[in-house]
């Protein structure tokens, strides 16, 4: 069920970053920051709940959640974003996918960050599951 809700989660956050975005030279700077920021929840984020967990138990890591997504939806909130025009013309996805993969091939700040981002993915995706397990066996065994 995560991964089905990330597939929906993950573009539409980062097509929002574009709209966020005023100055378009400085989109490069926000689709790295952004990316930063997830990676690094997604490293940080379960090494502070495992110590929360065996420090205070499972409730008030379900209360610690509860306030985070309580400030980000208020953030949300707080947010001014010009609503996006919608264009009736039909897209061709393919003509899209290969414009976009020609733009981050002769960008190579782009590329670099494209590598980067994919090199992050690959090594910490595998960390967040071992972390998990190790977690789930430590903190509840086998009964």
């Amino acid at each position: 069920m995560s991964g089905i809700t990330h597939s929906f989660d993950i573009p539409a956050r980062q097509s929002f970053v574009i709209d966020m975005v005023e100055n378009k030279e400085d989109l490069g700077n926000a689709i790295a920051l952004n990316s930063l920021l997830f990676n690094s929840a997604m490293l940080i984020g379960p090494s502070i709940a495992g110590i929360l967990l065996a420090a205070s138990g499972e409730g008030i890591c379900f209360l610690v959640n509860g306030i985070s997504y309580f400030f980000i939806i208020i953030s949300l909130l707080l947010m001014r974003v010009r609503p996006a025009k919608m264009l009736n013309s039909k897209i061709n996805i393919s003509k899209e996918v290969k414009e976009g993969i020609r733009y981050v091939y002769d960008c190579i700040p782009m590329r670099y960050i494209i590598i980067l981002l994919a090199l992050a993915n690959l090594l910490c995706s595998s960390l967040y599951s071992t972390v998990a397990r190790i977690c789930k066996r430590t903190f509840l065994p086998a009964v």
